[in-house]
C-alpha cells in the first residue's frame, strides 16, 4: 500500500495536469507514484498526436508533436500502437494508408516523410513498418477489408527490399543510409550521411561506397515483421501461395540474421558491412533488438545473453538502456537534433519499450519490468519538474542523457514516450500491443 506522504505527493501532481478536482485525493492502486502521473499525462495528452485528413495526406494520420508536425514512418506505428486504448486505430490506419497511396508500383518507391503540401526529402525511403502498422490497427479495428485494395502497394513494397536492400552473398538486408534506420549518427556507421555530423574522430568520411552497406539488427527485425504482416493480409484475402512465398523469405531472414549479425563468442547481434564484409563491433542497443522480433526469430538462449549485455553498467543507466556503451571512445549526451539525433548515448523510450515487450515475450518478464520502471521513473521526473509546461502537455523531450537524466532536444515531443503510458501495466498483464498473430 502506498504511504499517506506519496498518495498526497501523487494527487498533488494529477491536480497539476487537471486531472483532479481540487480537493480530491488519489486512490490506492498497484501502481507506483510514477506510473500513475505517466499514465494520466498519456491519457491527457496523447491525443495530440491525431490529425485529420489535410492536402495530400487523405487519411487521418499521426504527428510526433512539438518540434515535429509531419507524418514519419516508424513514429506513426509506435505512437499509433502506443496509443490504441485511446482511439487511434483509425489514426495508425490512415497513415499506413497514407503511405501506401504514395507507393510507385513500379519501384516500390515511397518517401519515410510527408506533409500535406507533399514528401519530404528528409528520409529516402520509409522504414519497413507500413504494413506491420496496418495489420496492427486492422486487427484493433476488427476491419481488414479496408487493405484489401493495397495489396499491390504491399507487394510493391516488399519487392523493393528484395530489389534494391538484400545482399545477395549473405542475404542481409542493408540501410540505405543511417538516416534512413532514424537512428541518426549510430556508431554502428562510420560515416552515417553525407550531411550528417559524424563522430569526432571519424569527421566528414561519408563516401558513396559507404551507402548501401549496413546490415544491422533492426532492418533485419523490422522487415521479418514486415513479411509476417504481409503473409497474414496475403492470407486473410485468400492467397495462400503468396502467404508460403512470403513466409519462406522471412524464414530465410531469420537464417541470415543468425548466420551473420549473431555472434557467438560475445553473445551479441552486431551490425555488418557488406562492401568490407566485416562485423561492426560497435556496442549499442542493437545488440539488443531482435528481442523484439520475439521467439519467431531468436533463441532462448540468444534472449538470455543479449539481455546480460544490454544489462551490463556500460549499457543500462539508471534511466534506461543507453543507445551507446559508455564504454565507446565516441559515448556522448551532447544535446543536438539538427541535422540528426544524438544515438551515441542518450535514452531512447521508443528503442527501450520495444526491448522490453521484446524481454517479455521471451519469458523474461521481471527483466522487461526493471527496465520500463526506470523508463517510467525518468520520464514521470520530467513531469515533476516542469509543472507550467506539463499543464499544456509540452514537457517530454525526443531523448534523455543516459547520464543524467536530463531532457534532450526537441521540446513538446509526444510520439513513441507515449510507449510509457501502458508500459508496465501491458507487461504486468501479460499484453503486447506490438503481437502480429494472425
Amino acid at each position: 500500500m502506498m504511504p499517506r506522504a506519496g498518495l498526497a505527493h501523487c494527487a498533488t501532481v494529477l491536480l497539476v495536469l487537471g486531472a483532479l478536482p481540487r480537493g480530491a485525493h488519489a486512490a490506492p492502486a498497484p501502481v507506483s507514484d510514477a506510473e500513475q502521473i505517466v499514465q494520466q499525462y498519456v491519457r491527457q495528452f496523447g491525443n495530440m498526436t491525431f490529425r485529420e485528413p489535410s492536402g495530400q495526406l487523405k487519411h487521418k494520420y499521426l504527428v510526433p508533436g512539438g518540434y515535429y508536425q509531419q507524418l514519419w514512418d516508424w513514429d506513426s506505428m509506435l505512437t499509433g500502437t502506443a496509443l490504441l486504448s485511446l482511439g487511434s486505430a483509425p489514426y495508425l490506419a490512415g497513415s499506413s494508408m497514407n503511405f501506401l497511396d504514395g507507393v510507385n508500383l513500379t519501384d516500390g518507391m515511397v518517401p519515410g516523410c510527408v506533409t500535406p503540401s507533399g514528401a519530404s526529402p528528409a528520409i529516402y525511403h520509409a522504414k519497413p513498418v507500413i504494413m506491420q502498422g496496418a495489420w496492427i490497427a486492422a486487427k484493433a479495428q476488427g476491419d481488414y477489408e479496408q487493405f484489401r485494395r493495397f495489396l499491390p502497394q504491399m507487394r510493391a513494397l516488399d519487392q523493393y527490399w528484395e530489389r534494391t536492400s538484400r545482399d545477395p552473398a549473405t542475404g542481409l538486408y542493408r540501410w540505405h543510409d543511417q538516416m534512413e534506420s532514424g537512428c541518426d549518427n549510430l556508431l554502428t556507421s562510420v560515416c552515417p550521411s553525407s550531411y550528417g555530423l559524424g563522430p569526432p574522430s571519424f569527421g566528414k568520411c561519408w563516401a558513396a561506397s559507404e551507402a548501401y552497406s549496413l546490415a544491422s539488427s533492426d532492418i533485419m527485425v523490422f522487415l521479418h515483421r514486415e513479411k509476417l504482416a504481409l503473409r497474414n493480409f496475403l492470407g486473410k484475402f485468400g492467397d495462400a501461395e503468396g502467404a508460403a512465398a512470403v513466409e519462406a523469405s522471412a524464414k530465410a531472414l531469420k537464417l541470415a540474421l543468425n548466420t551473420y549479425l549473431w555472434d557467438e563468442q560475445r553473445g551479441v547481434f552486431l551490425a555488418y558491412n557488406t562492401s568490407t564484409r566485416t562485423r561492426i563491433t560497435a556496442k549499442t542497443h542493437l545488440l539488443g533488438f531482435p528481442l523484439f522480433g520475439g521467439p519467431e526469430l531468436i533463441s532462448a538462449e540468444q534472449a538470455q545473453r543479449s539481455y546480460a549485455q544490454l544489462s551490463a553498467p556500460d549499457m543500462l543507466s539508471a534511466y534506461g538502456i543507453r543507445s551507446a556503451s559508455s564504454d565507446d571512445q565516441n559515448y556522448t549526451n551532447a544535446d543536438y537534433v539538427t541535422p540528426y539525433s544524438n544515438w551515441r548515448g542518450p535514452v531512447w523510450i521508443n528503442t527501450n519499450a520495444m526491448i522490453c515487450f521484446g524481454l517479455a515475450s521471451m519469458g523474461m518478464k521481471q527483466q522487461a519490468l526493471d527496465v520500463a520502471q526506470r523508463v517510467v521513473n525518468l520520464l514521470a521526473a520530467d513531469i515533476k519538474a516542469h509543472p507550467a509546461l506539463a499543464k499544456q502537455g509540452k514537457v517530454w523531450r525526443e531523448c534523455y542523457s543516459s547520464a543524467d537524466g536530463s531532457a534532450l532536444a526537441a521540446p513538446g515531443f509526444l510520439n513513441w514516450n507515449t510507449l510509457a503510458g501502458e508500459l508496465l501495466s501491458s507487461l504486468r498483464a501479460g499484453k503486447n500491443p506490438f503481437d502480429l498473430s494472425p
